[in-house]
């Protein structure tokens, strides 16, 4: 995530990545923000990721099958009929947060800038 506790990012064609580690909140029909992991929910919104493992050992009791397939189904019957089709779905889109998307444009131009040097932007390097 951070290179000496500064964000940084990859910078590769065609893909938009954006630094730190982050959640995604979920709101009524399908309103998911993507923020950083620190942020608040959004009014009515809950998080959707959870951490599964650490110092890699798996957290908590492993999910039974049976709850897992039921939980899947649910989720794909809340999915909206455009996001089920098969043929050309429509997947619901994610907003950013404002404090993503100012951490996200204020590392591109420090690395634009070259303030971190060469590698800042390199994947696996910390410069």
């Amino acid at each position: 995530m951070d290179c000496a506790g500064r964000p940084v990012r990859k910078l590769p064609t065609g893909k938009v990545t954006a630094p730190g580690a982050k959640q995604v909140f979920r709101g009524p029909a399908f309103s998911d923000t993507l923020a950083l992991r620190e942020e608040t929910a959004p009014p009515g919104a809950g998080p959707l990721l959870r951490r599964m493992t650490a110092d890699g050992r798996r957290v908590g009791a492993p999910r039974i099958l049976a709850s897992a397939r039921t939980a899947r189904e649910s989720d794909v019957a809340a999915l909206p009929a455009s996001a089920r089709r098969i043929a050309d779905p429509l997947p619901p889109t994610a907003t950013w947060s404002d404090r993503l998307v100012r951490l996200t444009d204020g590392t591109r131009r420090r690395i634009k800038a070259g303030l971190h040097g060469a590698d800042a932007a390199s994947p696996g390097r910390c410069g």
